[in-house]
């Protein structure tokens, strides 16, 4: 489902609290501002560990760019939640397994 008309929002954040089993691929203009709102722990870290997420997800999927999720990994360097640097150390670790077994 594509939402049409959010360019004006300061962001947009869907499936807030991560309490829906759905992955959600944003636009690149809008992971630039939600950039903003993580680096700051603006919003709650269920929603920082969803967005991280579903970025691999997608990723490892072949419905979005490595590089972008990688991008985004930098606004998290302050981040505190254990929640949250659990699934990003999860995430590297698999794609250092997917990468490794690219090379043979």
């Amino acid at each position: 489902m594509e939402i049409p008309n959010i360019n004006n929002a300061s962001f947009l954040k869907l499936n807030s609290g991560e309490k829906s089993l759905i992955r959600v691929k944003y636009s690149s203009e809008n992971l630039n501002k939600l950039k903003l709102v993580i680096e700051n722990s603006e919003i709650a870290q269920e929603d920082r560990f969803g967005i991280i997420r579903d970025l691999f997800v997608l990723a490892e999927a072949g419905k979005s760019s490595t590089i972008e999720a990688m991008k985004m990994y930098d606004s998290y360097r302050a981040d505190e939640s254990y929640i949250v640097w659990a699934e990003i150390a999860s995430e590297l670790a698999r794609l250092s397994i997917l990468l490794s077994e690219e090379e043979e």
